[in-house]
């Protein structure tokens, strides 16, 4: 939070929208860490990684749970925190040809520019391999999200770090 306000006093930057966590979670960057806007952060990594979780805020901490069960059962998972959007990072993630799941505590932002990155450059895009877990509803219109807990609420929506990991072992068919 305190590199996106240093980013947000050193110019003016228009109309910001920043959502900020409900929840205590762990620190993921150092001190130093600068915010830009544009770029993604890989998080987590191998060679032998076979699928990547791409999130924000609060979800990245879900992302790297899921990770880590899924490291834990031997699948490599790679987690890229996306506080704003990429396109050289999304190119680069769907052309390694394996599945992204975009695990998003909200309506599908970063899902959607995910499709239309890829739809700008030209990509053919594959829909088995962008899979959208978020708050949208099955007929993929926003709803209404119920008061609960932090972890009511990522478990109703099935954006915990348990489910984002039954979700990797359902497309691996593992």
């Amino acid at each position: 939070m305190l590199s996106l306000m240093k980013w947000t006093m050193e110019g003016n930057r228009g109309l910001l929208y920043v959502r900020v966590m409900r929840t205590p979670s762990a620190v993921l960057y150092e001190a130093d860490y600068a915010f830009e806007f544009g770029r993604g952060w890989v998080l987590r990594q191998s060679d032998a990684d076979r699928v990547a979780i791409v999130s924000s805020g609060r979800g990245v901490h879900e992302a790297l749970a899921a990770a880590q069960i899924c490291a834990d059962a031997g699948v490599p998972v790679r987690v890229v925190d996306m506080p704003s959007i990429d396109p050289a990072l999304i190119a680069e993630l769907y052309e390694s040809g394996k599945p992204l799941i975009v695990a998003e505590q909200n309506n599908g932002f970063i899902w959607q520019n995910i499709l239309k990155v890829l739809y700008r450059q030209g990509t053919s895009i594959d829909p088995a391999l962008i899979v959208a877990v978020n708050t949208l509803g099955r007929d993929g219109r926003p709803q209404f999200i119920h008061s609960g807990t932090y972890e009511e609420l990522v478990a109703a929506f099935g954006i915990s770090g348990e489910r984002i990991a039954r979700r990797v072992f359902g497309i691996l068919n593992i």
